[in-house]
């Protein structure tokens, strides 16, 4: 493995990529962890959304749309049914502001 952007490991940059003559196509694996107070899943959504965002960019990064498989780890500090899971699983989630419904 080789250190691709080692000072960025705490925004969801990917810490290493891996150089191997046996692999020849490139892959992702992406950690982060999100912040752990029970009332603050707002706080997790967002950081949630930047890790998905920065992920984008970096893999839109010299790929022209190339699929790129992806294993995506870390301590989500959510259970399934909570807004931060719902992003993760189906890509968009809504949230309630107010009396209004908003598509994130």
């Amino acid at each position: 493995l080789r250190p691709i952007q080692p000072d960025q490991h705490q925004n969801g940059q990917p810490a290493a990529e891996e150089e191997s003559a046996e692999h020849t196509k490139p892959f992702c694996v992406a950690t982060t962890h999100l912040y752990w107070h029970p009332r603050r899943e707002g706080v997790r959504l967002a950081q949630a959304k930047l890790f998905f965002k920065e992920l984008r960019s970096f893999l839109g990064k010299g790929l022209e749309g190339a699929e790129v498989p992806m294993v995506i780890t870390g301590d989500f500090n959510t259970r399934p049914g909570h807004p931060v899971y719902r992003l993760i699983r189906h890509g968009q989630v809504e949230v309630e502001v107010g009396r209004a419904a908003e598509r994130e």
